[in-house]
């Protein structure tokens, strides 16, 4: 049911050159140039534009790149089959939106099957820090079963007006197959271990006035990590409660729209799902977010949050019907409330 991480974050083009050497031979053996690139976003919810996303240099640029490549045994070591390359300068610190690699090799392993890990804004101290963690003064390898329990922690900008916007966006592709012959590893789209969650918020044309004092929001079962290789599931064991409160001072018939970057959610019940708390004056409403409405999904509810997509909630407030006895009014204000990525969602208080 869950398409969490799928490998569409990644697309490799292997051009089949000649027949395969018989001989051990680095990659590439003819001069040529291997570029690698951050893929566009999945967009799970309509169109939208506004002003106070990342800047697209923030989502989009290459500073560094690590290269990470696994023998036919699944074994990598650090001093044969590792390269890190830096592209920001003091001229253009946000790096490059496309990186030419004309100076890395890989090993071909007589065209018997490798995997090639790209790591894109770590920094040589997470490097480091990755080695210290599964190398040790007597074994110097690292399986790529142990590769894929690397996780990234996410780090948020502490300026008010940059809530929710990470300081560094870090991206992964890998490749996996042989490097057999003359083959030319051609291209690498990466994708971004976060997602972007946008909210939407205004009020009912018949209620612009009653929500003119405003209402907070903040997010449950956020987490905080994520692992660099997609392996289908999040790191569930780092969520966390109350993150990213928002005040909003008054809340109109016009849309004010809010933009937040955070891990991928592996949720599959409504319990573990991503979920939207507002709170306007003494009452507070929970919303679940979901991927794709049950029509869309073959009638199953998806929690999923995946990683390198757009999800958009709009959420319209609405003043709660009045009765003289009041069993209109608690049936629609305290139903459970479900938004789904790119449809309109009504929220009663």
């Amino acid at each position: 049911m869950s398409n969490y991480f799928k490998n569409l974050v990644y697309a490799l083009t292997v051009c089949l050159l000649a027949a395969c050497e018989q001989t051990v031979v680095d990659m590439p053996t003819e001069p040529g140039t291997w570029t690698i690139a951050a893929g566009p976003m999945n967009n799970y919810g309509g169109t939208t534009r506004s002003s106070y996303t990342m800047w697209p240099e923030e989502e989009n640029c290459i500073k560094t790149l690590a290269f990470f490549q696994f023998d036919p045994e699944g074994m990598h070591t650090r001093n044969e089959l590792y390269n890190f390359r830096n592209f920001a300068t003091e001229d253009n610190p946000y790096g490059v939106l496309q990186a030419s690699i004309s100076d890395v090799s890989f090993k071909s392993y007589n065209a018997n099957n490798t995997t090639i890990c790209v790591v894109a804004n770590v920094t040589e101290q997470d490097v480091n820090e990755f080695y210290n963690q599964y190398t040790t003064s007597t074994s110097t390898q690292v399986r790529l079963d142990e590769f894929k329990e690397w996780t990234h922690k996410f780090q948020y900008k502490v300026d008010p007006d940059s809530l929710g916007h990470l300081k560094q966006v870090c991206m992964f592709g890998y490749y996996e197959g042989t490097l057999g012959g003359t083959e030319q590893l051609q291209r690498l789209i990466l994708g971004r271990l976060c997602s972007r969650i946008e909210i939407t918020l205004q009020a009912e044309n018949a209620n612009a006035d009653y929500f003119s004092s405003g209402v907070s929001f903040e997010f449950d079962n956020v987490p905080t990590e994520a692992y660099y290789f997609s392996t289908g599931v999040g790191v569930t064991d780092t969520q966390k409660d109350n993150q990213f409160g928002t005040t909003v001072s008054s809340v109109t018939t016009e849309k004010q729209m809010f933009y937040f970057y955070m891990p991928g959610n592996s949720a599959q019940t409504e319990e573990a799902a991503l979920k939207l708390n507002i709170t306007f004056g003494n009452q507070t409403k929970t919303v679940t977010l979901c991927t794709l409405p049950p029509k869309q999904n073959e009638g199953y509810v998806d929690y999923t949050i995946n990683r390198n997509s757009i999800y958009r909630f709009n959420l319209t407030l609405k003043k709660a019907a009045s009765t003289r006895c009041g069993e209109c009014k608690g049936l629609v204000s305290s139903a459970p409330v479900v938004a789904y990525s790119g449809e309109d969602t009504e929220i009663y208080f």
